[in-house]
Order: structure tokens, then sequence, then C-alpha cells
């Protein structure tokens, strides 16, 4: 029995002893029953500890994320909105400045037009130098030197004052509309054109086109023969054409031409079914000395001799009899 016992003893301590090194053991091969990848278990933690050690770091994480997120969409919508806004302002103001202004005449009744004309005229008329013609007249006192220039060259007469009748009509200058108006002087013969033309704010006189600035001394246009168009203002009358002339009178129409203050003439041939032709006959009766406005020029003919040409009629107006005045409307 001693022996049976001792083995047993023997037995019961080898079986303690491999209880004891496998209970040590156990925690560092892990659960036999999961084999060898329960070697994982000593990486991973518990999930509980897990979860409340990460769900901090992971929610700060995920607000910043998303907030620069925002800020960036924010910022590029402002970005788009702010480019689209310029580039609407770029193409729309060119349009806005395309627009022209509208004149004096476009905003204002036929009266305060009227009323504006008569008072530029008035301050005209009664202006005693020409500084003072300036303030009525289209450029101001840049056309100065032109008035003083052309008073020296042709003597001009200037009117002694407004007498008070005024008659206008439309009239255009190269397509733009304007106003011509006549005028009555204190001296009862005369009678004065003025071609007007509206601002922005008023009406102002186109002096040069009143004057005909641009026209040649007579004797110039005469000797020169200038065969480019040259704006006259000049006198007609209806003549019988001289047997020198050699011309068809039932075809043609002959005019004496003259200027004021010389005596020496030249003459015009116009085709009477030509609307020249027909213009002229209203304008110039027979045996009739009518001042008109026009464009003449010099026109080379049979064995090299020239002779004047009529191109265009501009106005019949210039000084006119007084029984010619209408009573102003």
């Amino acid at each position: 029995m001693s022996e049976e016992h001792g083995d047993e003893e023997v037995t019961s301590g080898r079986l303690a002893a491999e209880d004891r090194r496998g209970r040590v053991l156990e925690p560092m091969l892990g659960d036999p029953r999961r084999g060898l990848g329960a070697e994982s278990d000593l990486d991973d933690p518990d999930p509980e500890t897990a979860w409340s050690e990460e769900k901090p770091t992971s929610r700060v994480t995920k607000i910043l994320v998303m907030s620069c997120l925002f800020l960036l969409l924010i910022s590029g919508g402002f970005a788009v909105y702010f480019v689209q806004e310029k580039e609407e302002i770029e193409v729309a103001s060119p349009v806005s400045h395309s627009q022209p202004e509208k004149t004096f005449m476009e905003k204002a009744s036929a009266e305060e037009v009227e009323v504006a004309v008569r008072d530029a005229i008035q301050t005209y008329m009664s202006a005693k130098t020409h500084a003072e013609r300036c303030e009525v007249i289209l450029g101001g006192q840049a056309k100065l030197p032109l008035l003083e220039e052309y008073d020296e060259r042709s003597d001009t007469v200037f009117p002694e004052g407004f007498g008070g009748k005024l008659k206008t009509e439309p009239y255009a200058i190269e397509g733009e509309p304007a106003l011509a108006a006549l005028a009555d002087d204190l001296d009862p013969r005369k009678l004065w054109l003025f071609i007007v033309r509206s601002t922005a704010t008023g009406m102002e006189i186109d002096w040069e086109a009143s004057v005909a600035y641009g026209e040649k001394p007579w004797l110039d246009f005469i000797y020169q023969q200038p065969e480019s168009l040259v704006q006259m203002r000049v006198y007609l009358e209806g003549i019988r054409a001289p047997l020198s002339e050699k011309i068809d009178e039932d075809a043609f129409r002959t005019f004496a031409v003259t200027a004021k203050g010389y005596e020496f003439e030249k003459f015009l041939h116009v085709e009477r079914s030509s609307e020249l032709g027909k213009s002229l006959a209203k304008m110039v009766p027979h045996s009739s000395k009518q001042p008109v406005n026009i464009r003449l020029r010099w026109m080379e003919g049979e064995g090299g001799k020239k002779s004047l040409d009529l191109v265009e009629i501009l106005h019949n107006y210039w000084i006119t009899p007084q029984e010619q005045l209408s009573p102003a409307k």
C-alpha cells in the first residue's frame, strides 16, 4: 500500500506541477480552444476600453475635417459669386455708356426750343464784339480767331441789333437735325439767316454754317478756277444767254453770277429739266437777283475752256428783301 500510495503522491504531484505550469503558460499561449490565433488577444484591447479611448479623438478629427470642408465650400461660393458679379458689371458697363444722351431739342417742348433760339439770336445780333458773339455759337471762345480772320478778309457787315421778328424751319446738317432761323435787323432792309443746332443744355448758333465760312473770296474763285467743290454765297440773276455762249435756251437757263461788293460776273448754265433747274426756277424768277448759298466748281469743257458747274443748292437765304419775312408763329 505504501508503494501505491507513493505512486499516487508522485502522480498527483506531477499533475499538480503540470497543472500549475499550464495555468502559468495559459495566459501566454492563449485559450487552447481558439488555437494559435488567440495570440491576437494580446494585441487587441478590450472593445469597451478601445471605444472609450478612441471616441474623443475621432469626434474632434471629424469636426475639424467637416469645418474645413464647410469653410472651403463657403469660400469657393463667394469667389464664384464675385467673379460672376465682376463679369456682369464689365459686360453691362459698355451698354450703359453706349446710349447717347438726349439733346435739348429732344427733351424740351417746341415752345422752349423757340425761346432758346430767340435768346441765342438776340444775344448774337445785339453783341458789339466777337467775344460776345462767341458766347452763343458752337465752340464758344475757341471760334474767336475764325470770326476775326473772316471779318478781316471779307469785310463782313454784322447785324445792328435784333428787330424782334423770327421765323424758324426744320433743317439738317449732314443728317443731324437743326433749325434754320430767319431774323430781321434793326435796319428794316436786312434779314439774317442763322443755322441753330441743339446741345445737351440749349440751342447754339452754328456760325460756320450760317456765314458759309468755307467760301473763297470771289476774285480768288474766279482766277484760281478750282475744280474741287467750293461753298459760295453769290447772287444769281436770270438772264438771256449771250450769243458768245452758244447755249440752247430751250434746254438750258442762264444765270449771271456775282458776289456782294463785286460787279464782275460769270455765267452759269443749268439744265431746265434737272432737279437743280426746277429748284432755281422757283428761287430765282426771270430778271431778278437772288442771294443763294450753293456749291460750285469749275469744269473743263471743249477746247480746254473752263465753265462754272453748279453741284448743290444749300439754301436761298442770305440777305433777303424785308417783304419776304413772315411773322413769327
